[in-house]
């Protein structure tokens, strides 16, 4: 458990350590969340035999925030699920495909993190290695959980 808990903190201190001007950090803990959001929503529009890709996507990212962390992996399950409930719900207030906004939300949130990695001065943490894009959420969250 000690060697899980400190290869959350290692990889956490990595990330804040490209993250550490606070509009750079500011634009993080708002992109972030949409990312996964907006990239869930995606998923969502895809399934085969009935077994829809978003399940499948949170299902699959939340098992590695469980082995990272139980009480982060707890709260990003909270999070998944709602997101998931969201993606019902505003399809069925638009009766629409809602595929379009949540493809320019993703754009648009990308960009925006790359603007502050330029304020930063430094390059994305995935760029190094690609399990940051999944730190990414975790950090956001563990922002929050912490204060």
């Amino acid at each position: 458990m000690k060697n899980e808990r400190s290869d959350l903190q290692s990889l956490l201190k990595q990330y804040q350590s490209s993250h550490l001007n606070p509009i750079n950090s500011l634009i993080h803990k708002i992109c972030v969340p949409l990312i996964l959001f907006s990239g869930g929503g995606g998923f969502y529009y895809l399934s085969i035999l009935k077994i829809n890709f978003a399940i499948c996507f949170f299902l699959l990212i939340d098992f590695y925030y469980f082995k990272l962390s139980k009480k982060l992996g707890l709260v990003m399950l909270t999070i998944l699920v709602f997101f998931f409930f969201m993606y019902i719900f505003l399809d069925n207030l638009m009766g629409t495909s809602m595929m379009w906004i949540y493809l320019f939300i993703f754009l648009a949130s990308w960009i925006g993190q790359f603007i502050g990695h330029h304020i930063e001065g430094k390059r994305p943490s995935f760029l190094e290695d690609l399990r940051f894009l999944l730190i990414g959420p975790l950090w956001v969250v563990n922002s929050f959980v912490k204060k």
